[in-house]
């Protein structure tokens, strides 16, 4: 197993304490608070839907309540 890109777990953990605060994952894309957070949930998303999200990030997200599919 490899070990998790350093940039990722970081923005992982900001989704965790956004998940503590608000109490779900759907981070806005344009969130004035932390927009670096809004950004690389709409790419893990994006990642999702082109078949590029790792399994293991995938079940991570999945498991935190992170919503993969697409959101309309």
């Amino acid at each position: 197993m490899t070990k998790p890109a350093p940039a990722w777990e970081k923005m992982f953990e900001a989704l965790v304490h956004y998940k503590e605060q608000y109490g779900h994952c759907k981070v806005p894309k344009r969130w004035p608070e932390n927009p670096k957070l809004g950004r690389w949930v709409n790419s893990q998303r994006t990642a999702w839907n082109k078949g590029r999200l790792s399994d293991t990030r995938r079940e991570r997200l999945d498991a935190l309540g992170f919503v993969l599919g697409k959101t309309d």
